[in-house]
């Protein structure tokens, strides 16, 4: 646990890169996932509480892409040909994502 997020004071900027990744695990699964995200569709990592960011990502384990959102501290996963998103919240810090329904 990182403790609480800090929403003292400006937001903290963030890399101007055109992906990003994530290690995903699960404890049904031999392995680790790497999931890479492409850059929001508006080019902006940044965002303020009332917009959304959005884009593609990749995941290594499943060999699949899917369409990303990000809304405050909620990433959904929506995965190409599923009707069922997976959806992670940031609890403690942006570095740690959480899905309740998936445990």
């Amino acid at each position: 646990d990182d403790g609480p997020i800090d929403t003292s004071g400006p937001p903290k900027a963030r890399p101007n890169v055109q992906i990003a990744s994530a290690e995903a695990f699960h404890p049904d699964w031999d392995d680790t996932d790497m999931l890479v995200f492409e850059r929001p569709v508006d080019n902006a990592w940044q965002y303020n509480e009332d917009e959304r960011r959005a884009g593609r990502f990749f995941s290594r384990r499943n060999k699949a892409v899917g369409d990303w959102r990000l809304e405050a501290n909620v990433l959904t996963l929506l995965w190409t040909g599923s009707q069922r998103p997976d959806i992670v919240k940031a609890a403690a810090s942006e570095k740690r994502w959480r899905n309740d329904e998936g445990m």
